[in-house]
């Protein structure tokens, strides 16, 4: 699986992903704050890509919110 990470506009990142085989784009929301918060965590087989792309951001034990 690809995984993109965008800066969507300041401190707001979409982090996106297709599945070889599957015609549709995947994706999260990220916002970066002091207090960050998630928009939509996506499934469980994905997990760890998300997780990664996560950790480049922000710690994910600061994450305050899941949307």
């Amino acid at each position: 699986m690809n995984v993109n990470v965008t800066e969507v506009a300041p401190d707001i990142f979409r982090i996106s992903f297709y599945e070889p085989g599957h015609p549709v784009n995947f994706g999260c929301f990220l916002i970066r704050d002091e207090q960050p918060a998630m928009v939509e965590t996506s499934f469980r087989h994905t997990f760890n890509l998300v997780h990664d792309a996560v950790r480049r951001l922000v710690d994910p034990a600061k994450l305050r919110y899941l949307v």
